[in-house]
């Protein structure tokens, strides 16, 4: 008998050991349950902020951190703010809490409350449960204003999906809805409408609430699962309850700025509904009905090029809204249409309470469905938003996609002065000849195709040779021609040079015309580049000037470079103010190697050639626009590593163990490093930092793309795996979310890999185990200690709170 007690006891306190390492540490603890009497008037506070966490998913583990910091950042001798959380999680179902301040990251202790009608598991997915939650917090914590905050995935077509509902979730027509009919029952408007989730920032949810809220905030682009800083948030509620609803709302969107990473996108907004009504859809209007009228005439080459140019965010059929109106302004050669872009920008910008953003240069606080082709267009769109129904934007996109394309691209130039001293050099007093290329970019034969050169420095140049005929062009065929021009003896080394290529085509039966610019720069040697990889231009070590836009598809311009394995390839751009270049390198399997992608100037990579021959080189304008760019290429046998890019990352052994300090040079809060891993090797990454700081650990693949990541909550202990699916170098990037001290950094590259029937032999083992302990544990050793077989109950305490 005691030989099957011992056993009992160890494979019940295995189990134990196994669920403690395997599932993160976060309790909840189990508050008194409270009834409520009705509240008077004296009870009315300044805010009652009330939340609305669908966590019924994947993000549960979020949702309770969230809560935990609300209840940090509440402050209980604050009369004047209350915080009322619906928690729903995947298991555990939905629970609603009173925020009442705790300090304890790890469990909520807030008093559960008891909404009448309320099941343990609710639907947050279903309209009817966000007006009975909304309704009671009115009805029980009266305020002068009210914030709700929908807490979830979001898609800017829905939100708040429940899995265990079937993954239900708030359409925009339901959400108007249910705050239609709280607006009715209780006779007040929600002031602050925020939304802590992805892709929400939308110009279709801003109109679908417009009449039923104030002010929304809302996220342009994608949302970290970490999502909005409760703690400050509250807190600054709590710190002053007097503050206006747009005071409040521009402070949380600081907060929230304040809390990202600047090397990861982010966006958010606070919109002033009441103007988005009455300043931004009139405008709106008659710019989706010209847009639409404009398509007739044509030129949907410059709408393209204005799509093209605007900033889009995680979903790429989302683009910013004021940034399209700006390029369309800048595209359009109809004067209405500009006019009236003109007018909606002017109108977004009184809209917008407060924006804040990284790496989303072109987000100005609301975007716009629009995809980039028919193909990823969603033709319920014209039924789903009210915007749809009231303007003729999804009639515009519907024939946008529908309309053949017409224009004419600018490949490339090349200067030639094989007339003058033979040294690719545009100097004083030469005569250059210029080569152009053009691209028929249309849907259909561009027709007399012709090209015109001049220059607004007609005192420096002499175009000699201006005109040529291209001819006809079929559908992406191409055209070379060669002008010629002579430069003034008179010019000075550096001077810059413009030039205007003026084209017209028929496209039957449009005749369109389109202008391109350029320039050169006196005493200095510039390589436009290439289209592509297949066509870059090759290069050789040393410095050069380049000029952006460039002949790509997205303006940008290929090289190309001789490489020998083992030696380093080293390149440093800089580019003009308020523009951010980037770099690309591909290996000679036309593989990703590496990127030079800093927020600020210079731009670095320096990457082991693991493969000799061509290398090739892109560069791109991520945002400001265009311009010349200075770059350096060597070949060296020494790495130059800071690790503050992916480009110029620290680089480890497969078997490393490191130290480092965030904050990082420069008072970065991350750090880069890589590592070299074969295809089908393992790669294990184990973080630890000091007492009272966290770090996170994130590890991303050779094309940029993140297999994993570690953020456990107020710890910087750390641990990621993963198993390379190609060789090259794989990314680890440590990142500061808050304090700051030293850290270990051990990195372990093997072979190990478990054969795939293992992991399920060891389940049913470990299930088998765990069943055979738990049945002698209780059978022998509680009945043999006459333990009683159920818990006592915990009476309810009859505590009111008001």
């Amino acid at each position: 008998m005691l030989k099957r007690k011992f056993l009992g006891l160890v494979l019940f306190f295995s189990l134990i050991f196994l669920i403690s390492n395997v599932v993160p540490f976060f309790s909840v603890s189990k508050p008194n349950k409270v009834n409520h009497l009705p509240v008077t008037k004296k009870d009315i506070a300044k805010y009652t902020y009330i939340s609305y966490i669908c966590a019924d998913n994947n993000l549960g583990s979020y949702g309770k951190s969230d809560v935990n910091e609300m209840e940090t950042g509440y402050n209980d001798s604050v009369t004047d703010v209350h915080v009322i959380s619906l928690l729903d999680l995947l298991s555990g179902g939905t629970t609603a809490y009173y925020i009442s301040h705790d300090d304890q990251s790890g469990t909520i202790t807030s008093t559960q409350l008891v909404i009448p009608g309320f099941l343990s598991e609710e639907n947050l997915g279903d309209p009817n449960t966000l007006i009975t939650y909304v309704n009671f917090c009115i009805a029980y914590y009266p305020a002068e204003h009210y914030i709700l905050d929908l807490w979830d995935h979001g898609s800017g077509w829905a939100i708040c999906f429940d899995e265990t509902s079937g993954n239900d979730a708030l359409t925009m027509a339901e959400l108007r809805y249910a705050l239609e009919t709280i607006n009715a029952t209780t006779g007040n408007t929600i002031d602050i409408l925020a939304m802590d989730a992805c892709l929400m920032g939308t110009l279709e949810v801003a109109y679908e609430i417009r009449n039923f809220a104030s002010i929304l905030i809302a996220s342009e682009d994608a949302v970290l699962a970490q999502g909005f800083p409760y703690d400050t948030i509250i807190d600054d509620i709590c710190d002053d309850p007097n503050q206006t609803i747009t005071e409040c709302a521009s402070t949380m969107v600081d907060l929230f700025h304040a809390s990202q990473f600047s090397f990861f996108p982010s966006t958010l907004s606070a919109v002033n509904l009441s103007l988005v009504d009455t300043a931004i859809f009139p405008n709106f209007v008659p710019f989706a009905q010209n847009l639409h009228s404009y398509l007739n005439y044509g030129i949907k080459n410059e709408l393209y090029n204005a799509r093209t140019a605007s900033e889009s965010f995680y979903d790429p059929v989302y683009i910013d809204l004021y940034d399209f109106a700006l390029n369309t302004k800048n595209e359009a050669s109809n004067l209405t249409i500009r006019q009236l872009a003109q007018n909606l920008i002017s109108n977004i910008s009184i809209s917008i309470i407060n924006e804040k953003h990284y790496y989303n240069p072109g987000a100005y606080g609301l975007s716009i469905y629009f995809p980039s082709s028919q193909a990823s267009y969603l033709s319920s769109y014209s039924t789903h938003f009210a915007l749809s129904n009231d303007t003729m934007w999804d009639d515009f996109l519907i024939k946008y996609y529908t309309t053949a394309n017409f224009g004419v691209g600018f490949r490339y130039y090349r200067i030639n002065d094989s007339l003058g001293n033979n040294n690719n050099t545009p100097d004083p007093g030469e005569t250059l000849m210029i080569d152009i290329e053009l691209e028929n970019v249309g849907e259909i034969e561009a027709g007399f195709l012709n090209g015109t050169l001049f220059c607004l420095d007609a005192e420096n140049i002499t175009i000699m040779d201006g005109f040529k005929s291209y001819g006809n062009l079929s559908i992406s065929a191409t055209g070379i021609k060669i002008f010629t021009f002579n430069i003034s003896s008179n010019c000075t080394i550096n001077q810059v040079l413009p030039f205007i290529l003026m084209t017209e085509a028929i496209f039957e039966p449009y005749t369109i015309t389109r202008n391109f610019t350029f320039e050169i720069v006196v005493g200095r040697k510039i390589i436009l580049g290439g289209s592509s990889l297949q066509t870059a231009t090759e290069i050789y070590i040393g410095y050069f000037y380049g000029n952006l836009p460039g002949p790509g598809v997205d303006g940008e311009s290929w090289f190309k470079i001789n490489c020998t394995k083992d030696f380093y390839l080293f390149l440093n751009l800089t580019g003009p103010a308020l523009t951010d270049y980037d770099v690309y390198v591909y290996d000679p399997d036309e593989k990703l190697a590496s990127v030079a992608g800093k927020p600020v100037y210079p731009d670095e990579c320096s990457m082991l050639i693991m493969q000799s021959g061509f290398h090739y080189i892109k560069v791109l304008s991520y945002s400001g626009g265009y311009g010349y760019y200075d770059m350096f290429v060597n070949i060296t046998t020494e790495a130059y590593e800071d690790g503050l890019s992916y480009g110029t990352a620290f680089t480890l052994s497969s078997n490393a163990r490191t130290n480092g300090t965030l904050p990082g040079p420069g008072s970065t809060d991350y750090l880069y490093y890589r590592v070299i891993v074969s295809d089908g090797q393992r790669l294990q990454v184990t973080l630890e930092g000091e007492f009272g700081v966290d770090f996170d650990l994130y590890i991303y693949d050779t094309d940029l793309n993140e297999l994993d990541r570690s953020n456990n909550f107020l710890t910087s202990s750390e641990y990621c795996v993963v198993k390379a699916s190609s060789t090259g170098y794989y990314y680890i990037i440590i990142v500061r979310y808050f304090g700051s001290g030293e850290f270990t950094l051990e990195v372990t590259v093997d072979d190990f890999d478990l054969p795939p029937w293992l992991p399920i032999v060891l389940i049913i083992l470990i299930a088998l185990a765990v069943a055979f302990g738990v049945v002698f544990y209780f059978h022998n050793v509680r009945k043999s200690r006459n333990l009683p077989q159920t818990h006592p109950t915990i009476s309810d305490v009859s505590d009111i709170h008001s």
